[in-house]
């Protein structure tokens, strides 16, 4: 009777492992894709960021140009570099954004209002304009904006927006010439000088006038965090006050 149980029970066994170690069917790698022609615009190489803002998708990457939906690779391509932009609900290409970038984009981020994007990468000039590795556009208009142009002396590849504050990371070493290894912050609208005064003297940090030398990028990169950093330790209703 032991034997017979005992035998029984190892072929309950056997049975079992047959099962769990017989190969299942191989399964196709096409199987998991879609034979029919693709409904939205395509890149003809990667996408490394996007964001969404006013309305639009903008997106960030390797490519050179873009086709619209159900066209072969290399068939009707629309010359756009790097950077591109669609309408977020009917996913048309947005020709009125075309910014001209020599290099790729790693990073695309949007503010919380969705009035700005903001992109970082390789490049080093935005519509024949010097914009070293990051710079910020107006969804409004697609404009380049010109009144917030940090210069960063390698690759960023991570943008995030807080409120009035621009963080980035990437391979970099300075950030308009003070040192910041990997990672930076600046504020989203450059303060002018008299509004950055007030700010510090509201704040009782103002220890000497200020300069005329005080809008260089580095110096105003040092002010604009002194101001952040202030802001960031006060309480939130003086904070508000200060903003």
């Amino acid at each position: 009777m032991t034997k017979r149980w005992l035998f029984a029970r190892l072929g309950v066994v056997g049975v079992l492992l047959a099962a769990t170690l017989a190969p299942t069917p191989a399964q196709s790698i096409s199987a998991s894709l879609s034979a029919l022609d693709s409904p939205v615009w395509q890149t003809n190489a990667s996408v490394q960021g996007i964001a969404v803002a006013a309305g639009k998708a903008y997106v960030g990457g390797r490519f050179t140009s873009v086709r619209p939906p159900g066209s072969p690779l290399g068939t009707n391509e629309v010359g756009q570099a790097y950077l591109a932009a669609f309408d977020a609900t009917t996913g048309a290409l947005v020709t009125a954004f075309n910014p001209v970038l020599d290099g790729q984009v790693y990073a695309v981020a949007a503010s919380a209002d969705g009035s700005r994007i903001f992109v970082g990468g390789d490049f080093t000039t935005v519509n024949g304009v010097t914009r070293n590795r990051i710079a910020a556009f107006d969804t409004a208009t697609g404009a380049l904006v010109t009144t917030w142009k940090p210069s960063v002396s390698y690759r960023v590849k991570t943008i995030s927006v807080a409120g009035n504050t621009v963080y980035f990371g990437g391979s970099f070493g300075l950030v308009n010439g003070v040192d910041r290894l990997r990672l930076a912050a600046l504020l989203r609208r450059l303060v002018g000088r008299r509004r950055l005064r007030l700010r510090l003297v509201q704040a009782g940090r103002l220890r000497r006038p200020l300069r005329r030398d005080d809008h260089r990028p580095d110096v105003q990169l040092r002010l604009e965090e002194q101001v952040r950093l202030l802001l960031d330790d006060q309480a939130p209703d003086r904070r508000r006050q200060l903003a």
